[in-house]
């Protein structure tokens, strides 16, 4: 049944504690489970619904169609109504067509097994994707198989691909299906016109990039995305601010007040990236770095060799400052990676100063390869390590100003600092290493589901 989809509200009335007892008592009791539940049923074969005995509702089932009935009696109390009322503004909601005195859902099932739950609710078994909605504990009390979560991550104008297979969510695809989390990628947001449980949009976001930023692709993939957010209004859309700047709030043009944010590398003082409330960012990082600066013999003090990406002639003025205690260039192309690590791992100190964004590959492969860090101050603004706050000459050393580099290399290169210069590099190799991006993503859907959770009660 693949392909098929349903909605399912469901509404916990009661509990063990409350079967047989009268419409009154149960009203008066306050019902300890009590919630509404909108899921949906990703090919599943699968249906959980409720019906209060207590109102007088009843279900009739039709075994060729599997027509399911729930009528409400007319000469129930003026409370039953109004609670049915309740039931037809959430299906209503989400385009079911119901009226007052009876509501009916036709659906393609399979196998049904309708158990008896704590006397006041019926739930079929095999619930698969419904499972993340249901109340706490109430998945694992009925066994549910499936996906736990449907992710769509869609990729649309977007020029490059391989930041794709870095992130976290997508690289780490397989092993996050194990656990419930399938992850499936679209390159046109019109192939992903169905509901998700989740929804993460990969578009390009730097508008003063002029080379990158091209209206005719960007702007219509607002306009669908719109559309999507009104047609699809259950899906959670989870911002996703990517870019290597993490000190603005680029997104926005997506984002709606409530939608949580992956924001990559954000800055320290989240009141930086207003609008965004601090609450609804979740810190990300793409995949990066290896230790492929091996040891070697140290022949410079410190070395820096990168493009003039970033402020007009920043980098070109690093270079120069640091070839005045090691190797210094600004190199309008690239050269050859073996010779490039090959030059770095004969360096004490790694010299990575902001490019275009603050975070680079290259800090990420002197951390990882043992090397002390030389950053400056933009670096050391933004959270280049996701959940770790790094400090100046703690896990790398910052500059304030392009003419302190000799200054602060000589200082600390000096042989009565040597101790002291290798457990800079230790903290920062150990908190790079500590960056867990598969088990963060986990974390992160895991509250995700609790929050789409607590949104459709």
């Amino acid at each position: 049944m693949a392909g098929q989809f349903c909605v399912v509200v469901i509404e916990a009335i009661g509990v063990e504690g409350f079967d047989g007892l009268g419409d009154a008592l149960v009203q008066a009791a306050a019902p300890v489970h009590e919630q509404q539940t909108v899921g949906r049923l990703l090919g599943q074969r699968a249906l959980g619904s409720v019906f209060d005995v207590a109102h007088r509702r009843s279900l009739e089932m039709n075994s060729a169609h599997y027509k399911c009935s729930l009528r409400s009696n007319s000469s129930a109390p003026e409370t039953s109504r109004t609670r049915f009322s309740k039931f037809d503004r959430v299906t209503q909601k989400y385009g079911l067509v119901t009226t007052r005195a009876n509501a009916s859902l036709m659906f393609p099932l399979g196998e049904l097994v309708p158990p008896p739950f704590s006397g006041l609710i019926w739930i079929f078994k095999r619930v698969g994707a419904l499972a993340p909605c249901l109340p706490s504990g109430l998945s694992s009390a009925i066994g549910a198989k499936g996906p736990a979560m449907d992710v769509a991550f869609v990729v649309e104008a977007h020029p490059d691909k391989a930041r794709v297979e870095f992130a976290p969510w997508y690289h780490y695809r397989r092993e996050l299906a194990k656990v419930g989390i399938k992850v499936t990628l679209f390159d046109d947001l019109r192939k992903a016109w169905r509901p998700f449980d989740a929804m993460i949009l990969m578009v390009w976001l730097d508008w003063a990039n002029r080379e990158l930023f091209k209206p005719e692709l960007i702007i219509p993939v607002m306009e669908k995305f719109a559309a999507y957010r009104a047609a699809f209004a259950e899906t959670t859309q989870v911002i996703l601010n990517h870019t290597e700047m993490g000190r603005r709030a680029y997104a926005t043009p997506y984002w709606r007040l409530g939608d949580p944010i992956l924001f990559r590398t954000p800055a320290y003082d989240r009141s930086k990236l207003a609008p965004f409330p601090e609450k609804d960012i979740f810190a990300f990082e793409y995949l990066r770095g290896k230790p492929c600066f091996r040891a070697s013999t140290i022949k410079y003090r410190a070395g820096f060799i990168g493009t003039p990406s970033g402020p007009q002639g920043y980098r070109a003025i690093v270079a120069a400052e640091t070839a005045k205690v090691g190797i210094g260039r600004c190199v309008s192309k690239q050269i050859p990676k073996r010779d490039y690590d090959e030059l770095m791992s004969a360096c004490r100190i790694i010299v990575c100063p902001r490019g275009w964004g603050e975070s680079s590959e290259r800090h990420w492969d002197a951390w990882k390869s043992g090397k002390a860090v030389l950053t400056d101050r933009a670096c050391a603004s933004v959270e280049m390590v996701p959940g770790v706050r790094l400090r100046d000459k703690i896990h790398y050393l910052v500059y304030q100003d392009t003419h302190e580099i000799p200054e602060i290399v000589s200082d600390w290169t000096r042989p009565g600092r040597a101790d002291d210069l290798e457990e800079i590099a230790a903290n920062g190799r150990k908190a790079a290493l500590s960056y867990d991006a598969y088990q963060q993503t986990v974390e992160f859907f895991d509250r995700l589901s609790g929050d789409v959770g607590e949104s459709a009660g």
